[in-house]
C-alpha cells in the first residue's frame, strides 16, 4: 500500500506543482493576461483542496479509499483534458479550482495517509515518512520542460490526462485496510483530551474543543509556512545579501534535498521517540537554524546549509510528523476526519505567512523581522509541545498506580 500511496502522490503533487511552475509565463502569453492570474493555478488547487478536505476526510472514513482515488484520478485526467482545449485565462482558473483541487486531495496528503494510517500500527512514522518523499518536484519539472520542447506546451495537459488515466488501473489495487479492519488504540487516557461516542467516533465539534488539537494545529501550521516561506524567499533573500545567483539557486536545491532526506528520516525518529518529544526536537533545530541565517545571512557557505536544514526539517518532516501525531491521537476511525479538519483550518499559515513575508519586506526593505518571527514561532512551538508530552507523561503515571 505504501507503493500506491508514492505513485498517487507522486503523480497528483509532480503534475499540480511541477505544471504550475514550469508554464506560468506561456500560460501568461498564451492568454494574453497578468502574472498573477497566470500564476493562481496552484493557489487555486491549494484553496479548494483546503475548503474540500474535511468532506474528503468523512468520505474516507466511510466508503472506499480505493474508490474515492480512482475518481480522484478520473477527475484529474478530466481537468488535465479540459485544460488542453480552454481558451480562457479564468475558465483554465475555474479547472484548477472545480475539477483539479478536489482530485488533489483524493489523491494526495489526505488520501495516502489515511491508506498507511490504516495498514501500519507499528513503525507508522517510517511508513507515512516513505510514502511522503516529495520525489515529484524533482522527477516532473525536467519531464515536463521536455515534453513542452518535443511536442508544445499544451501536449503536456495531454500528457497529464494520459497519465491521470494510467493511474486509475493502478489504483484498482488500493484495499482500505487488511482484513480484520484492525486499528490501534487511540490514546485516551494518557494525556489527551478527546471523547468518543459509543461508536468511537469522534465528534468535529469536540475535537475543536481540545487544547491538543489546537496545538497540533499551530505546530504543524508553522512547520508547512516555515517551508513555504524558505522555498519562496531563499533565493531573493540571498540576493539581497548580495550573494551570485548561481549560489542561490544551489542553496534552494539543497532545500529539495534536504526535503527528500528530512521525510523517512523524522518519521524513523517519531517511531522511537513518540510526536511530542519529536516536535520538541525539530522545533529546537529549527529555531538554532532560524537564528544562524539572522545572524550570518550573508555567507553563502551558510545559506546553503540553511537551506538544507530547513527543508528536512519542515520541508520533509510537516506531513509524516503531521501525520503520525494525529494517528496517536486518533485511532484510524477518526484520523481522516482530524486530517481533514485540519488541512482547512491550517489555510492561513500555509497561504498566508508567504504573503505576509511579502509585506514585511515591502514594508522594512529586508527579511530580517520575518527570520525573528520563526524564531520565537519555533520556541512557542517547543513549549507548546513539552507541555503536551509533560501532560501525557503526568497522566501515565497517574493510570499506573
Amino acid at each position: 500500500m505504501v507503493i500506491l500511496a508514492i505513485f498517487s502522490q507522486t503523480c497528483a503533487v509532480g503534475l499540480a506543482y511541477g505544471i504550475n511552475g514550469s508554464m506560468v509565463t506561456w500560460v501568461q502569453a498564451e492568454f494574453n493576461t497578468t502574472r498573477a492570474l497566470a500564476s493562481a493555478g496552484m493557489p487555486a488547487i491549494l484553496l479548494t483542496q483546503a475548503l474540500v478536505a474535511p468532506f474528503i476526510g468523512d468520505l474516507l472514513r466511510r466508503k472506499s479509499i480505493r474508490l474515492i482515488m480512482m475518481t480522484g484520478a478520473a477527475l484529474f485526467a478530466i481537468g488535465h483534458a479540459a485544460l488542453y482545449f480552454v481558451s480562457s485565462i479564468y475558465a483554465f482558473i475555474a479547472i484548477y479550482a472545480c475539477l483539479l483541487g478536489p482530485a488533489y486531495c483524493m489523491l494526495s496528503h489526505v488520501a495516502t495517509s489515511t491508506l498507511v494510517i490504516n495498514w501500519f500500527g507499528d513503525k507508522r512514522g517510517r511508513a507515512l515518512g516513505i510514502a511522503n518523499i516529495p520525489i515529484a518536484l524533482f522527477l516532473f519539472p525536467p519531464i515536463i520542460a521536455a515534453v513542452m520542447l518535443a511536442f508544445g506546451p499544451r501536449a503536456v495537459f495531454a500528457a497529464g490526462a494520459l497519465l491521470s488515466l494510467g493511474l486509475i488501473p493502478l489504483l484498482a489495487f488500493v484495499i482500505s485496510r487488511p482484513g480484520g479492519a484492525r486499528g490501534l488504540p487511540s490514546i485516551a487516557g494518557e494525556g489527551t483530551d478527546v471523547r468518543a461516542d459509543e461508536q468511537g467516533i469522534i465528534k468535529r465539534r469536540d475535537m475543536l474543543k481540545t487544547v491538543t488539537f489546537w496545538i497540533i494545529w499551530f505546530g504543524n501550521g508553522t512547520f508547512v509556512a516555515a517551508g513555504a516561506t524558505m522555498a519562496i524567499v531563499l533565493v531573493p533573500y540571498a540576493l539581497s545579501k548580495g550573494i551570485a545567483l548561481e549560489w542561490a539557486a544551489v542553496a534552494l536545491s539543497c532545500y529539495g534535498l534536504g526535503s527528500m532526506v528530512g521525510a523517512p528520516t523524522w518519521g524513523v525518529i517519531v517511531d522511537r521517540a513518540g510526536p511530542s518529544r519529536t516536535f520538541v526536537l525539530l522545533a529546537t533545530l529549527e529555531a538554532i537554524t532560524w537564528t544562524t541565517l539572522f545572524l550570518f545571512g550573508g555567507n553563502a557557505a551558510v545559506i546553503m546549509v540553511v537551506g538544507g536544514i530547513i527543508g528536512f526539517c519542515s520541508g520533509g518532516a510537516a506531513v509524516p510528523l503531521l501525520t503520525a501525531t494525529l494517528g496517536v491521537w486518533l485511532d484510524e476511525r477518526n484520523f481522516s476526519r482530524g486530517l481533514g479538519l485540519l488541512y482547512l483550518l491550517k489555510l492561513p499559515f500555509s497561504a498566508g505567512i508567504p504573503i505576509v513575508s511579502g509585506v514585511i519586506f515591502d514594508l522594512f526593505g529586508s527579511y530580517q523581522l520575518l527570520l525573528v518571527s520563526f524564531v520565537v514561532l519555533m520556541l512557542l512551538n517547543a513549549a507548546l509541545f513539552s507541555f503536551l508530552e509533560i501532560r501525557r507523561f503526568v497522566s501515565s503515571g497517574e493510570a499506573s498506580r
